[in-house]
């Protein structure tokens, strides 16, 4: 289960059910929640976890059926959680091993400031600029850098890998450019100048390799064990704050460890596929975001 903000500003929680039967199995949308804004999200969590339970078995909750929950690292859905396992007791809460990866990689952005300020400035350069644009790719002969997204840390980090491998290049076009022509040019002219936009850009380039476990993670149909070794091989090629940080967002994932204890077989097989990211979910909001289109505001939820 996750949580979005639609394009009509409202707060939708979305649910997914799979059985746990040790083989493959999509997950399936089971229902979608308009969350109204409050202070009590947790209490809002706990009440419509137990309502798509109570959908699931409306003769009667079976709670030692419900094995587990995978969510993001909200503060609000730790405490919905904490307290229902003393109504559920077999239920184990994982969150999303991805987004202990992105909280790595937010920690990567803010410790290097300076070259992610050029990386923004460099997005305004180029954004909406045809004739920059050509100058672009006729001085570096290179695709235009993607256009980063904070909240899409792939894209970040690929970024910042193209502008380190070829960051002379980049100069080369700032210096065709003039001054006077926005203060994004400006900006961006003037930290290319400075020498720490080079160290810093190195020292993000260093872990590149982010970019790729996490589209891994984000590949279907792995199996619990495969998700938990790219997880292992992350950790182990990353170190100082990097790997604190991830450490730190492990350290706060409940039943993680649980769940990969090997002592059970019965539940061991059972979640062989068993999810440790909260992937699906995220394409269910794509989904809902097509449909809920630019044209089609005027959806009322319960007709969406």
């Amino acid at each position: 289960m996750d949580e979005t903000t639609d394009a009509a500003k409202r707060y939708v929680l979305n649910i997914l059910v799979a059985p746990l039967t040790g083989k493959l199995v999509k997950p399936m949308l089971f229902k979608m929640y308009n969350l109204e804004k409050t202070n009590t999200y947790s209490l809002t969590v706990m009440q419509f976890f137990n309502n798509t339970c109570s959908r699931l078995w409306p003769d009667g909750i079976m709670y030692d059926r419900v094995r587990m929950v995978v969510t993001d690292q909200a503060s609000y859905m730790l405490s919905a959680f904490s307290n229902l396992n003393q109504m559920y007791s077999n239920l184990r809460h994982v969150t999303s091993i991805v987004h202990a990866l992105h909280r790595v990689c937010e920690s990567v952005r803010v410790e290097y400031s300076k070259a992610n300020d050029f990386i923004s400035e460099m997005k305004k350069v180029l954004l909406k600029a045809h004739a920059r644009i050509q100058i672009d790719r006729d001085v570096t002969g290179l695709p235009l850098p993607p256009v980063p997204i904070i909240t899409r840390w792939c894209i970040w980090l690929r970024t910042v890998v193209l502008y380190c491998e070829n960051f002379d290049m980049m100069q080369l076009f700032l210096n065709q450019l003039s001054k006077s022509e926005s203060e994004a040019v400006a900006k961006a002219q003037k930290l290319a100048k400075d020498n720490d936009i080079r160290k810093e850009l190195y020292a993000a380039h260093s872990v590149k390799f982010l970019a790729d476990k996490i589209t891994k993670l984000e590949t279907r149909n792995l199996s619990k064990e495969t998700q938990w070794k790219i997880l292992n091989e992350t950790r182990e090629k990353l170190n100082g704050f990097a790997r604190e940080k991830l450490e730190s967002s492990l350290a706060r994932n409940p039943d993680l460890l649980h769940l990969m204890d090997k002592s059970d077989l019965e539940f061991r097989v059972r979640t062989k596929f068993a999810p440790l990211v909260s992937v699906d979910v995220e394409r269910s909001f794509s989904v809902y975001r097509n449909i809920l289109a630019s044209n089609r505001l005027n959806f009322t939820f319960p007709n969406v």
